[in-house]
């Protein structure tokens, strides 16, 4: 994967559950992917077609998740890594998959749907909650997170989609 301008823009999901869970992706998330130039999904698509859709619009780096098809289980990784301007990236459903600690500046996670964003020791730590299934349902909102990425810095914020 290689990016020849700054910044690269990534929308970041995770949890999406579709359609056991949820019906479909929320609009205003279909809207941030087409801006992005990469995005990260930290699992729990569900079923493989919704990996497909995802994938036939944007590129993406995606893991599977403990509530993935067993297809899907099959076709992704448990961590998948990324260059993006010389940021070490790591995916994984669940932050105890991620097998080097410390030796990646961007480490996206799921599985909580909790959203969060941390910086310890120089990495940036990115949960973005679920755009489908928040929990817990009646105090968190709907969220994924957006990240702009330079090669000294990323920023990321959450949005809400819903």
């Amino acid at each position: 994967m290689g990016f020849d301008k700054e910044p690269v823009k990534a929308v970041v999901l995770s949890d999406t559950h579709i359609p056991h869970r949820a019906r479909e992706i929320p609009k205003k998330v279909w809207e941030l992917v087409e801006e992005a130039d990469v995005v990260f999904h930290a699992g729990d698509f569900t079923e493989e077609w919704v990996y497909e859709d995802l994938r036939s619009r944007a590129s993406l780096v995606a893991v599977h998740g403990n509530m993935d098809s067993s297809a899907l289980k099959a076709k992704l990784p448990r961590v998948a890594e990324a260059d993006v301007l010389g940021h070490a990236v790591a995916v994984a459903h669940r932050i105890q998959a991620i097998p080097k600690r410390g030796e990646h500046s961007l480490v996206i996670t799921g599985h909580t749907h909790l959203p969060y964003i941390k910086v310890k020791a120089g990495t940036v730590y990115v949960n973005p909650g679920s755009p489908t299934v928040p929990i817990p349902p009646l105090l968190s909102k709907p969220t994924v997170a957006v990240l702009t990425i330079w090669s000294d810095r990323v920023e990321a914020s959450l949005v809400r989609v819903a």
